[in-house]
C-alpha cells in the first residue's frame, strides 16, 4: 500500500506527516495538522518505554496478577504496544508469558497511523498479536481487534471522548495502566481537560497508574481537580520532569502548594 503523495509526504486523514529520525535509531512522525512530533527526538522508543512501560509499572502488575489491562491515549505509530510487548518478552519467563493475560486498548483518531504501523513497526513476539492480524469491526464503535490466546490488542478509531465511553459498555474490568500520550495540551487540548481526566477515572481502580510526559502546571492542576493524586518524576533524558498519577495516597504538600496560584488555570472543555 502506497501511503505517500507525489511529493513523498505521508498522507493521513488529518493531513500530512513526515518521517523523522530520533537519537535511539528509531523514527517518529511529524504531524503537520498538530505541528508537532509524535515522540521526543532524543529517542522515540526509549522515551515510550521510560514514560509508560516503566512509568506505569506494568511489568510489576503483570508479575503480581498474571494479567494487565492497559489503556493508551494516542496510538501514534504503535510504539506503546511494541515497547510493552518487548518488555514483557525480555523480562518474563516463558511460563509467565504463556499465563499472562493482557488487554491493550489504544485510542487513535487517524486510522492512517495504524496502516503506517503495519508497514513500519514490527511486533516480534510469538506470544502477542501483531498489527497485521488486526481485523476491523463497526460495533459498538469502529475499532480494530486482534487476539492470540489470552492476549488482545484493540484500537478504537475516532474521537476518544466518544469512542471510549461507547466501547466501555463491553468492558468488565478497570484499567491497571493508562498511557496518557496524546499530542501536547497546546496542540490537542481536548484530551487534557478536567472532563477527560474525570472520564478516565471512571475506568480506573484504586491502584491504577497514569503516566504522562507532560509536566505542565495546568495539566497537573487539572488532574488534581479531577480527583487524581499526582507525583513529580524525572523526565526522559533532557526533560526535567514528568507526571504520574493514581487515585490513592497523598500529594506532596510542596507540589500542591505550587499549583495554588490563580494564574495556573484548570483546563476545561469549551
Amino acid at each position: 500500500m502506497d501511503l505517500t503523495d507525489k511529493n513523498a509526504h505521508l498522507v493521513g486523514e488529518l493531513g500530512l506527516y513526515t518521517v523523522i529520525d530520533t537519537e535511539d535509531g528509531h523514527t517518529t512522525l511529524y504531524s503537520k495538522y498538530f505541528d508537532e512530533n509524535c515522540h521526543s527526538l532524543k529517542g522515540a522508543y526509549e522515551e515510550t518505554c521510560y514514560n509508560y512501560v516503566q512509568g506505569c509499572n506494568v511489568l510489576e502488575t503483570a508479575q503480581i496478577h498474571n494479567n494487565c489491562h492497559i489503556l493508551e491515549v494516542g496510538f501514534g505509530i504503535g510504539l506503546g504496544y511494541k515497547c510493552t510487548t518487548d518488555s514483557f518478552c525480555q523480562e518474563l519467563s516463558e511460563d509467565e508469558l504463556i499465563k499472562l493475560k493482557i488487554t491493550f486498548i489504544s485510542l487513535e483518531i487517524d486510522p492512517f497511523l495504524i496502516e503506517y504501523a503495519k508497514m513500519n513497526t514490527t511486533i516480534f513476539s510469538e506470544y502477542f498479536p501483531t498489527f497485521h492480524e488486526l481485523k476491523e469491526y463497526q460495533m459498538p464503535v469502529r475499532h480494530l481487534k486482534a487476539k492470540k490466546d489470552n492476549k488482545e490488542l484493540i484500537i478504537l478509531i475516532g474521537d476518544a471522548r466518544k469512542s471510549l465511553p461507547l466501547f466501555s459498555k463491553k468492558l468488565n474490568y478497570k484499567f491497571d495502566a493508562i498511557y496518557q500520550d496524546p499530542f501536547s495540551p497546546k496542540k490537542n487540548p481536548i484530551l487534557w481537560t478536567k472532563q477527560w481526566f474525570e472520564l478516565l477515572k471512571n475506568y480506573s481502580h484504586a491502584e491504577t497508574k497514569l503516566s504522562t510526559y507532560s509536566s505542565s502546571s495546568s495539566v497537573r492542576k487539572t488532574l488534581v481537580h479531577s480527583g487524581w493524586i499526582i507525583s513529580n518524576h524525572k523526565g526522559f533524558k533532557s526533560k526535567k520532569t514528568c507526571t504520574h498519577a493514581t487515585l490513592e495516597g497523598e500529594i506532596c504538600s510542596n507540589l500542591l502548594k505550587g499549583l495554588q496560584s490563580e494564574k495556573i488555570k484548570v483546563l476545561i472543555d469549551n
